[in-house]
């Protein structure tokens, strides 16, 4: 893929020191000060190279600046010139489709051979037009649309269904097309583009990540743009004034072209692995292709780096390894297609691609397989699912697997709850209130009496749970379930934490409560006192009542008395 660098007229310093192989240069920019400057004179001024050059007419730039092209002077710029260029296109009517194609007709009965443009939404007759008469086609008007990437996508999967260039070999040029994520989905002989030399209007550099094949876009006063360190020195550029804001406009043009020049490599590299050079002209450097082919290459395991007890095994078993060198294990080594067998992960060749008319033509497959699903559906009590369906909640007997032996279930003939018309008609669990009661309306997490309440029910299932296990232990033979072990664990856990009370409304565990008996009431308690000694007053105040207590004392002492002696004696 040739990627043509546009701005070539003012950025001839650049060019000269990166040489950058394509340049696209626009009529429009060498005409417009009045002096037309030729092909050749623009070669003299780079002098160092003569690189392979793109000639627009700048029909896009002209529209944008609400000038037109004068089309008999075009052309005769295009006959003096035509020699010293690559390619040269045709003039655009920008909106019209049919001034476009006349545009075409007229340049070609000047004896030219200009390159015929396909804009976005133009009638694809004009397009089917082009490819039963030209062997290389530009598409173009997509500059619009650059932000719409599905739109685009759509656009150019029609334009490429109508061109086949893997049948037809027609060359394919995008205009202003540097979307890398379209140009790895869609063969181009060509692209063009002027972005690296929008990264200087806005203080960005363009750095190309060859792992990912794409563009990285990294602002100069941005701290990650130390990563390039090496990349923007090995350009000249002074990297500790460029990260103090002592940069040029030609420095950051300098960085952004040199990732353009990498891409182009690296996509290049793609095509060729990808197959997508049908037209033989993708040149890659011959060491990129002996790594490549060493990749894909078994290669052997040398010597020193295993013990030569394994060494001499490879050898033997002549065993498979990796690109790296390791030997292929069992595990890691894939059979071929041929040698798939049954329980290695993969239906057998045999019955690919015909499991749905097998179960057709044998029904008691399928009922094997119910079963055997309704198995590893035990532990599902309620059937619930993942993912999306998660929100079936609440709980369904619908969706639940013993919906025909649950007590509960509308769909048990022996349950209260049967109604032999519910069909498909979702009917929510009979047991979904007693779940929600589980946990009551009011349960706060601060509440320390709520949490004890909520640790006892907890406690209480967890040994209903533990006595079943033990009892099926005893039904098993004695067989131990670890299950249960942990199950007790778990309960002696919770046994062990300490209950707390509320004193004064802050809970406290109590074996860490210290009561002071000697410690002099609170203001609360002295009121209590207070209230209860008036009360013995008034009480006291009573002569007859006062009599009557000290009657009752006397006769309690006197009998204690007696008791005592008695005691005595007996002893």
């Amino acid at each position: 893929m040739k990627l043509f660098l546009a701005g070539g007229e003012a950025n001839i310093s650049i060019i000269q020191k990166l040489r950058p192989p394509n340049v696209l240069l626009s009529y429009y920019y060498l005409t417009q000060q009045g002096a037309e400057i030729s092909i050749k004179d623009w070669l003299k001024k780079v002098r160092v190279y003569k690189p392979c050059i793109f000639l627009d007419s700048g029909a896009f730039t002209a529209f944008t600046q609400k000038t037109q092209i004068n089309i008999n002077k075009y052309a005769i710029y295009l006959q003096r010139n035509k020699d010293d260029v690559f390619v040269y296109c045709g003039l655009d009517a920008i909106g019209d489709a049919e001034q476009t194609f006349k545009n075409q007709l007229f340049l070609e009965s000047k004896g030219l051979k200009p390159l015929y443009t396909f804009h976005v939404k133009e009638d694809f007759k004009y397009l089917k037009w082009a490819v039963e008469r030209y062997d290389y086609i530009a598409l173009g008007g997509m500059v619009p649309y650059a932000k719409d990437e599905e739109f685009l996508k759509k656009w150019l999967t029609q334009c490429f269904e109508i061109i086949k260039p893997e049948k037809t070999k027609i060359k394919v040029h995008g205009f202003g097309l540097t979307n890398f994520s379209l140009i790895k989905k869609f063969p181009f002989y060509s692209v063009d583009s002027t972005s690296w030399l929008s990264g200087a209007r806005f203080a960005q550099c363009f750095f190309w990540d060859s792992r990912k094949l794409d563009m990285q876009i990294i602002n100069v006063r941005d701290a990650a743009i130390k990563k390039y360190k090496s990349t923007i020195e090995k350009l000249g550029i002074n990297f500790s004034q460029f990260l103090h804001g002592k940069f040029s406009y030609e420095g950051i043009n300098t960085i952004n072209m040199y990732a353009f020049l990498c891409a182009e490599k690296d996509i290049n590299q793609y095509y060729f692995q990808k197959g997508w050079d049908f037209w033989n002209e993708i040149k890659i450097p011959e060491k990129t292709l002996e790594n490549s082919q060493e990749k894909t290459q078994k290669t052997t395991i040398s010597i020193r780096t295993i013990p030569e007890r394994i060494e001499e095994n490879i050898l033997k078993k002549e065993i498979k390894v990796n690109s790296k060198g390791s030997p292929l294990t069992p595990q890691t080594q894939c059979p071929k297609q041929s040698e798939y067998k049954v329980g290695y992960g993969h239906p057998p060749l045999s019955t690919r691609g015909k499991i749905q008319e097998i179960l057709k033509a044998h029904p008691e497959i399928e009922e094997k397989r119910k079963r055997n699903l309704e198995k590893a559906l035990a532990g599902n009590l309620f059937g619930l699912k993942h993912g999306k369906y998660a929100k079936n909640l609440p709980l369904y007997c619908n969706d639940c697997y013993v919906k025909e032996k649950c007590p509960f279930s509308v769909f048990n003939p022996k349950s209260p709850n049967y109604n032999p018309n519910q069909g498909e008609e979702k009917a929510i669990c009979a047991l979904q209130p007693v779940f929600s009661k589980f946990f009551p309306k009011d349960f706060k997490i601060r509440d320390v009496r709520k949490i004890d309440e909520l640790k006892e029910r907890l406690i209480k299932i967890m040994l209903d749970r533990l006595m079943k296990q033990l009892w099926f232990e005893v039904l098993d033979g004695g067989i131990q379930d670890k299950a249960a072990t942990h199950l007790a664990f778990k309960i002696l856990d919770y046994l062990k934490e300490p209950a707390t009370i509320n004193i004064y409304e802050n809970p406290a565990k109590i074996d860490k409560i210290e009561v002071d008996i000697f410690a002099p009431p609170c203001q609360d308690e002295k009121s209590e006192v207070s209230e209860s000694t008036k009360n013995e007053k008034k009480q006291e105040e009573n002569p007859g009542d006062a009599l009557a207590k000290n009657e009752n004392l006397c006769s309690a002492r006197a009998q204690d008395k007696e008791n005592g002696k008695g005691q005595t004696e007996g002893a």
